[in-house]
């Protein structure tokens, strides 16, 4: 469900960081074919894992998902704004849509 808001971030740093055409074209089909092997991993895995152990991976990887997610979203970028006075206009607008992005996110979650 939030694959269109991966994407849309995808497309931003690539159009960001002017990438070459094969770079760009390598990282889209990449990001495109995470999400099948992901889910074919996961279900191969599921057919040989029993139940406690099934459950166990689940969890963990969830929880490393859940704490992947959150750095990115907080710690990492707030890490690149200077703590000057001069940029605080842009640093709260900033951590304003980092709250904005969380509860949607956490919306569409309890939606899904």
């Amino acid at each position: 469900a939030h694959k269109a808001f991966e994407t849309f971030a995808l497309v931003i740093n690539l159009h960001r960081h002017f990438l070459s055409a094969i770079k760009s074209f390598t990282l889209t089909i990449v990001f495109s074919l995470i999400t099948p092997l992901g889910i074919l991993l996961g279900a191969w895995g599921g057919t040989f894992m029993a139940g406690a152990v099934d459950h166990a991976l689940t969890a963990g990887f969830s929880a490393f998902a859940a704490g992947t997610f959150l750095y990115i979203g907080t710690i990492h970028t707030h890490h690149k704004y200077k703590r000057t006075s001069q940029d605080s206009y842009h640093e709260y607008s900033q951590i304003l849509a980092m709250l904005a992005g969380i509860a949607v996110m956490a919306v569409l979650a309890i939606w899904v």
